[in-house]
């Protein structure tokens, strides 16, 4: 591996996980500075994840720091960035089973996406078939499927979603 590559990469990670383990410190007045942060951490992500292919390290270090994101997103309200964080643990990171069940969680509970929720509460299932709470997750798996069975399409509907 290229040195300055890993150096750079190195770099970048040491600033996320330090933005990240302020960020719950930051106070309402200097919101303006937050979003600052945020871009600048969403814009370190995206150049991160053009790298990742090239090393198994930094891919499980990116989607980390995704997951990280995810949840601090989560914690600030802000679910659909949350989930979209998520997402992007998932990808980097396909058999973390953590990541598939908080994705599934804040798609299900906050996004009301129950099509994404069932697809990840059954991989976060299969991927830790004793999980403590799978007892929990069959309920979410069963209150998604009866959700997505009730859910009555229809034209106006379908002419919304696709002006979005």
């Amino acid at each position: 591996m290229n040195k300055k590559y890993f150096l750079f990469a190195a770099a970048i990670l040491t600033q996320i996980f330090c933005f990240s383990s302020r960020f719950a410190l930051v106070q309402a007045e200097d919101q303006q500075v937050v979003v600052d942060q945020e871009a600048k951490t969403l814009d370190l992500l995206t150049r991160i994840d053009a790298f990742v292919e090239e090393d198994p390290k930094l891919k499980l270090d990116a989607a980390k720091a995704h997951y990280n994101m995810g949840n601090i997103y989560y914690n600030k309200g802000k679910y659909e960035i949350s989930a979209r964080e998520y997402y992007q643990a998932v990808t980097l990171m396909p058999d973390d089973p953590d990541s598939h069940y908080n994705l599934a969680f804040v798609s299900s509970e906050n996004l009301r996406d129950y099509k994404t929720a069932l697809k990840h509460y059954k991989m976060y299932l299969y991927l830790a078939p004793k999980a403590k709470d799978k007892d929990f997750v069959q309920e979410k798996i069963i209150e998604a499927q009866l959700i997505l069975k009730s859910t009555v399409a229809s034209e106006l509907e379908e002419d919304i979603n696709m002006e979005k």
